[in-house]
């Protein structure tokens, strides 16, 4: 085969594969056009479907978000004061002054149950709530001198819905956190303080339909002085805190919630003797306080255009306990029983089961 014949059937072949080429790239695009007039009535299709669904579920959604918000504004409250809990009762130890410089290793199980009647109320409606909440707090404290420095990992679950409401919302939530906290002897008055967050993720879900997803992040800090004394071979502790909580959630489907600061001002007295079992101590305690709540208890949330105000915390709680612990040479096991009160018709019982090794 010449020069001249070889270039006649490459060139012929190179023109076929060319119009080979564009009846294929022809069809790619017919096919392409023709999905992409399928996807657009789908996805119009699901848009006038999704509003339909949305208008008949706009009139619950737009009287009762601000519950859901509310109440769940009100067990992110809940859960962090369980984490708080454990801080506090590893800083007002009414026993840490006789403890051995060392470390110690120790697990909080905390479970609340927390009731209102009237405590999410506004201008149109009046209700309350009620949730449960689950809190492990796995820690590791170490004590130098007249000092004393820890942390903390959390990890909670909580469950919340409405109560005498014109509409039933049942929401959950989940908690992750880290505490650093301390103490710092000076004198006869020991110098507390302790800084965490808290990532919330949860949901609440309308009984007539629909799902309300809630995130957020909770920053929360605290300051105080407790000042231990035996009177009576009772060893005591009076102590006072400043605490706040910021809560800013965010995500929330239906509205833009404002930010919460909250404020606690927790002023207490705990008390416990020790009786020896054996090779054992038994240590039961008691522990009183009254805390006053300011900041943003009461909220204003903005709920598809209309302003609401809701109620997140009382301004007052009363706060009593009782506990037993049982104490080795190097280990403890503790159980504890806490009653709250509150205006709104609140009250709440919590539990709480320790271990602590102490190395």
């Amino acid at each position: 085969m010449s020069i001249r014949d070889f270039s006649e059937v490459l060139r012929s072949g190179i023109g076929s594969f060319a119009k080979a080429a564009a009846g294929v790239q022809y069809l790619i695009t017919v096919f392409f056009s023709i999905l992409f007039v399928i996807m657009t009535t789908l996805r119009l299709s699901a848009i006038a479907f999704a509003a339909a669904l949305a208008s008949g579920c706009a009139s619950a959604a737009s009287d009762f978000d601000a519950y859901s918000h509310s109440g769940m504004l009100t067990t992110a409250l809940d859960a962090v004061n369980l984490i708080q809990d454990s801080v506090r009762d590893k800083i007002n130890d009414t026993t840490l002054a006789g403890r051995a410089n060392g470390g110690a290793l120790w697990l909080d199980q905390h479970y609340s149950d927390v009731k209102s009647k009237r405590l999410l109320r506004d201008d149109a409606h009046t209700g309350g709530h009620r949730s449960r909440t689950a809190m492990t707090n796995l820690g590791a404290d170490i004590k130098t001198g007249n000092g004393m420095f820890g942390v903390v990992y959390s990890y909670g679950h909580s469950d919340t819905d409405t109560r005498n409401s014109d509409i039933t919302l049942d929401g959950e939530a989940h908690y992750y956190g880290v505490t650093i906290f301390g103490l710092l002897s000076a004198g006869p008055i020991n110098l507390t303080g302790s800084a965490g967050y808290v990532r919330l993720s949860g949901s609440s879900d309308v009984a007539t339909g629909g799902t309300t997803g809630i995130k957020g992040n909770i920053w929360k800090g605290s300051v105080g002085l407790n000042v231990p004394f035996e009177l009576a071979t009772i060893q005591w502790m009076a102590y006072a805190d400043i605490e706040g909580t910021h809560i800013t959630p965010h995500n929330f489907s239906g509205g833009e919630p404002d930010n919460a600061l909250i404020w606690q001002f927790p002023i207490g007295l705990k008390a416990s003797r020790d009786f020896a079992v054996g090779s054992f101590t038994l240590r039961p305690a008691a522990d009183i306080a009254v805390v006053p709540m300011a900041g943003d208890t009461r909220q204003a949330t903005l709920i598809n255009g209309a302003l609401r105000k809701t109620r997140v915390a009382p301004d007052t709680l009363y706060r009593a306990g009782l506990g037993l612990t049982l104490k080795g040479q190097k280990g403890e096991i503790s159980a504890k029983y806490r009653y709250e009160a509150g205006e709104g018709g609140l009250s709440s019982h919590s539990g709480l089961l320790s271990g602590r090794y102490i190395f």
